[in-house]
């Protein structure tokens, strides 16, 4: 007897890449709502708010690039220490993860990741090993935010410690 269908790859491969990848994207889109919110208190009121604020519908990398500027002036504590330079390299793999093609050897089920004639290895578990990182940077950058809104409360207790 002969066997007419093309052997097939356990599907399950594809199952765990596809719910690594959106795991790290949703991590990724939390980490660009933070940034995008501590871009919009630096800014408040400043004189460059309309100029720069245009800046944060650009790329995610000219958003990152903003923030690690603005952070490095900033009076809120923390802000300057943020993981930019490593969230500037999550966001390469963001790029080639949430663009790149998933081509999988229906034979052996193995895969890469492929953009623009590049191939590129992203094991599943690699994905969740940079999800698990890129997490941490989601709390440094919650922190920071949420940070803007008890700032005031240092100043109230120190001018209350003075009196």
């Amino acid at each position: 007897m002969i066997d007419d269908d093309p052997p097939m790859a356990d599907p399950q491969i594809r199952a765990a890449y596809e719910a690594a990848l959106g795991a790290f994207i949703l991590t990724f889109n939390e980490a660009d709502f933070y940034l995008r919110q501590i871009i919009g208190w630096e800014l408040h009121g400043s004189a460059l708010e309309k100029k720069l604020s245009r800046l944060t519908e650009g790329s995610t990398s000219a958003r990152i690039d903003l923030a690690e500027a603005l952070a490095a002036r900033s009076r809120q504590p923390g802000t300057a220490g943020l993981s930019f330079d490593r969230l500037r390299e999550i966001n390469t793999v963001r790029n080639r993860l949430a663009h790149g093609h998933f081509e999988q050897n229906p034979f052996q089920g193995d895969y890469q990741i492929v953009l623009r004639q590049k191939y590129f290895d992203y094991p599943a578990v690699r994905v969740r090993e940079i999800e698990r990182e890129l997490d941490a940077i989601v709390h440094e950058l919650r922190s920071a935010y949420y940070g803007y809104f008890f700032s005031d409360l240092d100043a109230v207790a120190v001018d209350e410690a003075s009196s």
